[in-house]
């Protein structure tokens, strides 16, 4: 089943499909990279992770997440001290506390480097940014603080938003870049602080860009639509889509009117 809409699919970016897609994604940009770019350089699956407290039921799936709990053998309250020694007695006047759990929650997020292959020096960083980026928390100041220090530094960096949810990452432009649904950033080190904003939405193909490497090497043009319509074909999620209900987060009014039309014209896509 082919996927019904020009460019990204709305529908995908709901977190029980999201993190199965951005993995997928992650993965076929690599071998698409390296297709074009071995063995003049080697693509690197690379992860960061960091422990939040954030409840479960309040956490928007990032690409992989473990709650942790302790071990230890329950004892009440009544019966320990602050200092962790036996108590005989309530203190006077005191409310006896309950025991209460924040659980730790072990955030991977992934992406990619592109390196020389002898010296690994990386040259080009992609982000496919999730939930955890675009929200308010230790996601996105982890993730803030590792742009800067790219932004900083030699290495390009490659940004792609797939994700209407969110506060957009920081960047001076015009105000109608920022409204979009989607954007693709590319920073190339050697024009910084300039960069190349794509913004696009539901209605278009994701746009193409040249993919930045060393002076003097040929850049390639990738094209990120035959790889999201490729992956949704082979992970099949036609079985798991619901283009009955609105997708999560809800479409403006003119895009789920244009979305509507658009799939009711492409029905035998969705079937």
């Amino acid at each position: 089943m082919t996927c019904p809409f020009p460019g990204m699919d709305p529908w995908l970016e709901q977190s029980g499909i999201w993190k199965n897609l951005h993995t997928s994604l992650i993965t076929a940009l690599r071998d698409h990279l390296t297709s074009l770019l071995a063995p003049r350089y080697y693509i690197d699956i690379q992860q960061r992770t960091y422990i939040t407290t954030l409840p479960p039921e309040e956490f928007i799936e990032p690409d992989v997440y473990v709650i942790r709990e302790n071990s230890a053998p329950y004892t009440a309250v009544s019966e320990i001290r602050t200092d962790g020694s036996a108590r005989s007695e309530k203190p006077s006047g005191s409310a006896m506390p309950v025991w209460v759990t924040l659980p730790e929650v072990e955030v991977v997020e992934r992406y990619l480097e592109v390196r020389k292959p002898k010296s690994s020096e990386v040259v080009t960083v992609i982000e496919i940014l999730s939930p955890t980026n675009k929200r308010p928390g230790d996601g996105r100041i982890q993730y803030e603080t590792k742009r800067l220090q790219i932004i900083q530094s030699l290495t390009h960096l490659v940004e792609i938003d797939l994700l209407r949810g969110g506060e957009p990452m920081f960047f001076a432009g015009p105000e109608e870049s920022h409204s979009t649904s989607y954007r693709i950033l590319v920073s190339r080190s050697n024009i910084r602080p300039r960069a190349e904003l794509y913004p696009f939405g539901i209605r278009e193909p994701v746009p193409t860009f040249v993919f930045p490497l060393l002076p003097g090497d040929d850049e390639p043009t990738i094209e990120l639509t035959p790889l999201l319509h490729s992956i949704y074909e082979r992970a099949r999620y036609d079985l798991v889509m619901d283009y009955k209900t609105p997708p999560e987060p809800r479409l403006s009014k003119e895009d789920a009117m244009w979305a509507a039309e658009w799939l009711k014209a492409n029905e035998e896509k969705t079937r």
